[in-house]
């Protein structure tokens, strides 16, 4: 595939190899063609090119269902311009990859174009905008298991070792587009796994939930051991992260879901990736209608059946995929099971229009009875189907709000949160943004301690559970970090889990708890005065 200029104007060029274009007769039923032409359309899209995009599929459009091959003749009369029929094959070899094997005269005049369709002038625009990747939806199918076996026997398809070893991070390292230590985050708020990341049980706390019970300490010793759910963790991103984030997500935490898989702009079934269709353009601004087809796309290929959860997010979140099913698990052991029983789980914010909704960033875990709860409305009105917005995960909040499914307090007993926006550096140092002592002008608010006002927040190291499922804004360099730190560091004694553990059966935690005020104007002062420090020893 050829982006080339040819008599001044600039043209894609497709090159075949004779077992595709018999007698130069081009079928463009065949998969491998249509791919290619998707391909192409993508192309023009991604170079800005809409106008060549469209009038591309206008031209191909009433050639799909021929059942007979076309000449090129006749694909020239009708205005395609961009196929090329393979060049003789003395100049062509299997591995070809370069300028060097094109010949001096790439197209044949026979087939460049000099009329445009104009009949489908509004259609071709509609599909051109929305957008529409190089997937053939009956053709490629995702091996969402893939990386769960290759974790389970140990090596990959070459027969390396996988994950691949990376106990040299197993010390404070320096990672790209960071300045947070991990190795000290991770060790003072004493996070650390639930098992490891091939167990097919998990040990349960039921206990462990806000308000269930505050003699947690006295029951440390009490875990019943059960199955672990049937995880499926997916993953929204974009083609140009496929090397660095998508890469560091596949080679650790990524295994540890019984089903994994990736949404993105371009197919790559060695991810496993799929380039996913939705309404609009692929933009930021556009989340929700890509979050909208991802779901569907669950459903239409019945994973739904497969699997007791599914947890969706960016591709810069971290999940612990154990802690994740150790605590999914004691849910399902105290409320019921996830087959029946609708959850919506995650980091909950409310923001200032008073809505409650789980914050996207770490992601946020369904169970099967709310997806097939979703699925069935998802083009309900309350459902927003035609909402243009990146606020994908308040719109989810509030259409499964509108069906009956509310959100989980996801906290341990002792108010520690499991789901995190930001990555353990940034949890471990943050506190609420403070007023300059004697101003009377009020400082600009703090969103992150408004939006978590209702329920307050703990600091310092206890930001964080220490069974914490999942981290937000980690760039690729930490998710590998921190998973060496994680599961491969355990012979380093500021990781073992028994001296994580040991500490925290000592560790002194304090919550700090909103005091109600009467002044409308210190609410929104960002002013620590505002709380009251409430410390308690696990002890007690």
């Amino acid at each position: 595939l050829y982006y080339v200029s040819i008599d001044g104007f600039q043209k894609i060029v497709l090159y075949c190899h004779p077992t595709l274009l018999p007698r130069n007769q081009i079928f463009l039923g065949h998969p491998v063609i249509r791919r290619a032409i998707e391909i192409i359309i993508d192309l023009f899209l991604s170079l800005g090119k809409g106008n060549a995009a469209a009038s591309t599929i206008m031209a191909i459009e009433e050639f799909y269902n021929e059942p007979a091959p076309l000449n090129a003749t006749r694909l020239a009369s009708k205005g395609v311009y961009f196929l090329s029929i393979s060049p003789p094959e003395d100049t062509t070899t299997e591995n070809s990859n370069g300028p060097e094997s094109v010949n001096e005269n790439p197209m044949p005049n026979s087939i460049v174009a000099k009329a445009k369709p104009k009949q489908s002038a509004a259609k071709a625009e509609q599909r051109a905008a929305d957008f529409e990747p190089d997937i053939d939806e009956e053709s490629l199918t995702p091996n969402v298991t893939m990386i769960r076996t290759m974790l389970v026997n140990g090596r990959d398809d070459d027969g390396n070792e996988f994950p691949p070893p990376m106990t040299d991070l197993c010390h404070a390292h320096p990672v790209e587009g960071s300045d947070h230590d991990y190795v000290k985050a991770l060790r003072e708020a004493t996070i650390h796994t639930t098992g490891s990341l091939n167990s097919t049980t998990v040990k349960i706390a039921p206990w462990n939930h806000y308000g269930k019970d505050k003699h947690f300490a006295e029951k440390t010793d009490s875990l019943i051991e059960v199955p672990a759910p049937r995880l499926m963790c997916l993953v929204y991103t974009v083609r140009e992260s496929h090397n660095d984030k998508i890469d560091a997500i596949r080679n650790t935490w990524a295994g540890g879901c019984d089903g994994f898989l990736v949404f993105s702009t371009t197919t790559d079934l060695t991810i496993p990736a799929i380039a996913i269709r939705h309404k609009g353009p692929e933009v930021y601004e556009n989340m929700w209608q890509k979050v909208r087809s991802i779901w569907k796309y669950v459903g239409e290929r019945h994973l739904m059946e497969e699997y007791e959860w599914f947890h969706l997010g960016g591709d810069d979140m971290f999940i612990i995929p154990n802690n994740l099913k150790t605590y999914l698990a004691s849910l399902a052991y105290t409320h019921g099971s996830p087959r029946t029983t609708p959850y919506f789980v995650g980091r909950r914010f409310k923001d200032l229009w008073h809505n409650h909704f789980n914050t996207g960033g770490p992601g946020y875990t369904m169970s099967q009875a709310t997806l097939r709860k979703l699925l069935h409305n998802i083009e309900a009105d309350q459902c927003s189907p035609n909402l243009k917005t990146p606020k994908e995960d308040v719109t989810i909040s509030q259409c499964l709000t509108s069906l009956g499914v509310h959100l989980t307090d996801t906290r341990d007993a002792k108010g520690r949160e499991r789901y995190h926006h930001f990555d353990p550096g940034w949890m471990m140092d943050y506190t609420p943004r403070k007023r300059d002592v004697g101003s009377q002008i009020p400082q600009e608010s703090d969103w992150y301690e408004l939006y978590n006002r209702e329920w307050g927040m703990l600091f310092g190291a206890d930001c964080c559970a220490p069974d914490s499922v999942s981290f937000h804004y980690v760039p690729a360099g930490a998710i590998r970090h921190m998973h060496a730190l994680l599961h491969q560091c355990q012979s380093n004694e500021a990781f073992s889990r028994s001296t994580i553990e040991a500490k925290a059966q000592t560790q002194t935690y304090c919550r700090w708890e909103p005091v109600q005020q009467s002044n409308t104007t210190a609410l929104f002062r960002g002013d620590a005065s505002r709380y009251r420090t409430k410390c308690n020893s696990v002890d007690e």
